[in-house]
């Protein structure tokens, strides 16, 4: 089960590293057809690490990652 993909519950400890993944693919999916000023000023007020964490404590939100061989690569919410 070498590339067996696993989804695991983000923990506080990994929030550093989601909004890392979350920024990036915003970047890959927003950036063409979009003024970039437009969308580093959005990636700048709601892919932070205070505002994930902000959602994080709420007991509404859950934040799942997949996971392939341990290492994280997906983002769903």
């Amino acid at each position: 089960m070498r590339n067996s993909i696993t989804i695991e519950e983000v923990k506080a400890g990994e929030l550093e590293e989601l909004v890392l993944m979350a920024r990036k693919s915003f970047l890959e999916a927003f950036t063409a057809g979009n003024k970039i000023e437009n969308v580093y000023a959005y990636l700048d007020e709601a892919f932070t690490l205070p505002q994930y964490h902000k959602e994080f404590l709420n007991p509404c939100s859950k934040f799942f990652v997949a996971k392939r061989r341990g290492k994280s690569s997906d983002i769903p919410k």
